[in-house]
């Protein structure tokens, strides 16, 4: 058994699974962008000006309190796009 099963979330991951390789196949976002996740995975779904960043150090999924200072730095420069 695995967590999702554990947790009773199995099916809902499927769901958002699917959901999700729906959306990646035909999303496109067209704002400024600061990429923080993997580039390899999502920098062809940006049209508009986009800068990726390398956040290294353990950092998880929550950005904004892993590593406060890296967040700010590519907001405030997204500001100057």
């Amino acid at each position: 058994m695995d967590k999702r099963q554990f947790f009773g979330v199995a099916a809902a991951a499927l769901i958002l699974a699917s959901a999700n390789a729906a959306f990646a196949a035909r999303a496109f976002i067209g704002t400024y962008t600061p990429n923080l996740a993997d580039p390899a995975a999502y920098a062809k779904k940006f049209t508009g000006k986009y800068a990726h960043r390398l956040i290294t150090g353990g950092i998880g999924h929550n950005l904004p309190q892993e590593a406060p200072q890296a967040f700010v730095e590519a907001i405030v420069d997204v500001d100057r796009f």
